[in-house]
């Protein structure tokens, strides 16, 4: 490793006699994904999770969003790894793109976490760039010249780990995603108290948690939602559907546990929750009998009338196994009346419109549905207000850094931490350098946070010229305008054909006066360039219909000229030349 003096200067924001302790979230905070964050001693770095989100209706065509890779890539020199904290999307959906664009780097997470990076590294031919560390709850590694040690967290998928930076003028701890819960399924509780006894210290710097600060009271507990699932797995008479997500291991568990208790065969729908649950097994995380297990293929070839399916999509994503069994496009499973479908998880926000719409599609077909606003059948994986009170006034840290949520959530975290006595709370953002030394905080600067867009095997800035043509097409539609012109430019005969996407009803009137406006603003037949041609059909329509709706579609034009109408154009073009050059 070389000295500090060797290593390069970034934006002069690095001052690391004054502010030895470095702190810069590129993503997680002003929204609910994408969490990744730069931590540093002296110059040198770990990144702390390189997650994903989904994109929103603004971004057309995106299939994630992730973190600014151009930023991290001018740390390479300094980054010493990442550091995984558990194996959700918006934590390590981001690593693949992160090698490819960085080379190679040492990973640490758990064992579970890297059962399920491993896969998607070989997939994408990365393998051989990521040097794959175990780090379990309670263990310790040394990197950036500092102990990091590995606190448990009780979430919503197995051996998530919050990290205590033990730095020499203090500790900092970062809670990662986390509750609190005295009686987990996974048998190891959790409390503000029991972080205080690993952390050893009072913290100088809190890095929390804020999804749930809105939400009063505390998280509940699974054992509570496990009371709530025991009696619909007992007593309907018909199948029950139990949709989740697919790292919710602990729970997929009960669910299972449930179903052998009241002679139930169950079935796992979804690959990925398929690969997840057996990666789990592998691990001794999970336990089955396999006399229990009906595969999704043999299904209604049994006596499936007491059967509890096991599925994904309960976001109401398109074409989700929950999708396709509701909308009966699914290859194996039809949706029955009597059916009781149980959806075991938190309503994202955003996700709202799809999966009401995905709850009265399986309504219209007979089935009933339970949720969490008529049923406890759900618990967060997050912290809520009171757990989050509980643990800033228990570690009583003296600066604090709220992270991982939209910016009111943050905004909310700060006064609470304010009202229990932190010494200084501060509002970050994406892209803020923090220094931090045994007196205080400073914001020292700002590093490039503008997130990226994954399209396909595309990465595409905000700025990308196609991210807003298909800006413009998703909202406004498409209009596709076919000239042909033929015969002989003193005979020609026009056709226009308009042909709406996304924009027009075929049959709407609108088009007719559309065709008619085009001709009369052209004057066709005209002997008009094509090129130039397609240019004024564009303006045109794009004025009509402005003027017309208040909308501009997207206009392609397209001209085709009949060949001896250009011939004798372009004949009577060189004519008209030579006269004009003669008499010149």
């Amino acid at each position: 490793m070389s000295s500090n003096s060797d290593l390069p200067s970034i934006d002069g924001h690095h001052d690391t006699d004054e502010f030895p302790l470095q702190l810069i979230p590129l993503g997680g905070l002003d929204e609910v994904g994408m969490n990744c964050t730069l931590l540093g001693w002296r110059g040198r770095f770990v990144l702390v999770d390189c997650g994903s989100m989904f994109p929103d209706r603004s971004q057309p065509g995106v299939e994630f969003v992730i973190p600014n890779l151009h930023t991290i890539a001018r740390y390479y020199p300094r980054l010493e790894g990442v550091i995984l904290t558990h194996g959700h999307e918006d934590h390590i959906g981001a690593v693949c793109h992160l090698l490819r664009a960085v080379g190679t780097l040492s990973i640490w997470a758990t064992r579970f976490t890297l059962e399920l990076l491993r896969p998607r590294l070989e997939a994408e031919d990365l393998r051989s760039r990521a040097t794959l560390l175990t780090i379990d709850a309670g263990e310790t590694i040394e990197a950036i010249g500092i102990s990091i040690e590995a606190i448990g967290n009780t979430h919503s998928i197995p051996q998530t780990i919050g990290l205590a930076f033990r730095t020499p003028i203090g500790v900092v701890y970062h809670t990662a995603d986390f509750r609190f819960d005295e009686s987990p399924l996974d048998g190891q509780p959790s409390s503000a108290e029991s972080v205080e006894r690993r952390l050893g210290e009072r913290p100088l710097l809190l890095l929390s948690d804020s999804t749930n600060v809105e939400v009063r009271g505390t998280t509940r507990s699974d054992r509570e939602v496990s009371a709530a699932l025991a009696p619909i797995l007992a007593d309907h008479p018909g199948r029950v559907f139990v949709t989740l997500f697919a790292s919710n291991i602990a729970r997929i568990q009960d669910v299972i546990d449930l179903s052998v208790r009241y002679d139930r065969p169950f079935v796992l729908s979804g690959r990925r929750i398929v690969a997840n649950c057996e990666a789990a097994r592998e691990l001794g995380l999970m336990h089955w009998p396999d006399s229990e297990r009906i595969a999704v293929e043999r299904l209604e070839r049994v006596d499936d009338s007491r059967a509890t399916i096991v599925v994904t999509g309960s976001q109401g994503e398109a074409n989700s196994e929950l999708d396709r069994i509701a909308a009966d496009r699914h290859k194996h499973i039809t949706l029955r009346e009597g059916d009781l479908i149980v959806f075991s998880s938190r309503v994202i926000p955003g996700n709202e419109r799809e999966i009401f719409r995905l709850m009265n599609a399986i309504s219209k077909r007979g089935a009933r549905v339970l949720y969490e606003r008529v049923a406890p059948v759900h618990g967060s994986g997050h912290a809520c207000r009171g757990e989050l009170e509980a643990l800033l006034r228990t570690l009583a840290p003296r600066f604090f850094v709220p992270m991982h949520g939209e910016h009111r959530f943050l905004a909310e975290h700060v006064r609470l931490a304010r009202s229990c006595g932190v010494e200084a709370a501060w509002l970050a953002r994406n892209g803020d350098v923090f220094g931090v030394n045994s007196e205080g905080l400073r914001r020292l600067g700002t590093v490039d946070a503008t997130p990226l867009f994954v399209r396909g095997n595309r990465i595409e800035t905000a700025d990308d010229a196609l991210l807003r043509e298909r800006r413009g097409l998703a909202y406004n539609g498409v209009l596709a305008a076919h000239l042909r012109i033929g015969g002989s430019p003193s005979k020609a005969a026009t056709e226009i054909r308009l042909q709406s996407s996304g924009f027009l009803d075929a049959n709407d009137p609108l088009l007719a006066s559309a065709k008619r406006y085009l001709a009369e603003t052209l004057e066709l037949p005209a002997a008009t360039a094509p090129d130039e041609l397609e240019s004024l059909i564009v303006a045109a329509l794009r004025r009509f219909f402005r003027k017309a709706i208040g909308v501009k579609p997207v206009v392609l034009a397209f001209v085709d000229v009949d060949d001896r109408a250009n011939a004798e154009t372009v004949e009577r073009n060189e004519e008209d030349e030579g006269r004009c050059t003669s008499n010149s």
